[in-house]
């Protein structure tokens, strides 16, 4: 590892030494109701109930959030054709 990693791991331990080490009780209960929907919740409905939350709480999204490519409106596999 490099010097650059060690100091870049160092400044995230750092960070995350503020963090809790448990899920906040009001989040924790907000993603047990998903969990008891009749309809099992799917990774988008978690994420939004956290995006959720976290804006709620006053918490920016990091600069440099990982996120994988947002899908166009073709690619949903929809079966209806658009309208004309």
């Amino acid at each position: 590892m490099s010097l650059v990693d060690t100091e870049n791991l160092d400044r995230e331990r750092l960070r995350m030494a503020d963090w809790p080490h448990t899920i906040p009780h009001d989040l924790k209960a907000k993603l047990e109701t998903l969990d008891g929907f009749r309809n099992p919740p799917g990774n988008q409905d978690r994420w939004g109930a956290i995006r959720e939350w976290l804006v709620g709480h006053g918490v920016d999204a990091p600069e440099q959030l990982p996120a994988a490519p947002e899908r166009s409106a073709r690619d949903l596999g929809h079966s209806t054709r658009p309208r004309r």
